[in-house]
């Protein structure tokens, strides 16, 4: 079986500071997925809140 290279394998290797921008864009959507996800799973919304008013009144 042969392999043909495609435009979507020659876009990735030639778009260098765009690269950079997307990698910077998926990482902050996968930080911000993995925020909530903690949030909703442990303390709750509430608790997240409550724990930050004692924080900051400190």
């Amino acid at each position: 079986m042969q392999e043909f290279e495609t435009q979507e394998h020659d876009s990735e290797v030639d778009g260098g500071s765009e690269d950079a921008s997307e990698k910077g864009k998926n990482l902050m959507r996968y930080l911000l997925k993995r925020f909530i996800l903690i949030i909703s799973f442990g303390p709750g919304i509430l608790g997240f809140l409550w724990l930050l008013g004692k924080i900051i009144r400190r």
